[in-house]
């Protein structure tokens, strides 16, 4: 099966399909806006990812954003890779099991993120 980007190798972020690339990128590293998914997957993150998880650090999985941002999977899988590629979140190296038992990335916030959360917040 072909992956999105396989499929729309000029598509690399959030804004419309034919704008141009830097376009695309300069929409990746503008801050979320509130109310929108990506502000939701931050918030998640931000909110919820700084509790003691058996030392595994600061992040949720996927699986977690998804419980905490009330937002489908489907949802939140584009939204943290928009996220990731635009600097806001990196993985933080730790590991938990998904739902189904597999190991999963924990994201946390970069200093970049935590700006961001903090100016949606305020």
């Amino acid at each position: 099966m072909n992956t999105q980007q396989e499929l729309f190798p000029n598509s690399v972020g959030p804004s419309h399909h034919n704008a141009p690339e830097t376009s695309h990128r300069a929409a990746l590293a503008n801050a979320p806006r509130s109310g929108s998914q990506r502000a939701k997957v931050l918030l998640a993150i931000h909110n919820f990812g700084y509790v003691d998880r058996n030392a595994v650090g600061p992040g949720l999985n996927d699986d977690e954003i998804v419980n905490a941002s009330k937002l489908t999977g489907n949802s939140v899988r584009p939204r943290r890779g928009e996220l990731h590629q635009g600097g806001f979140i990196e993985d933080s190296g730790g590991r938990r099991s998904s739902m189904l038992g597999n190991d999963s990335v924990v994201w946390s916030l970069t200093d970049k993120g935590l700006r961001a959360a903090k100016e949606l917040t305020d």
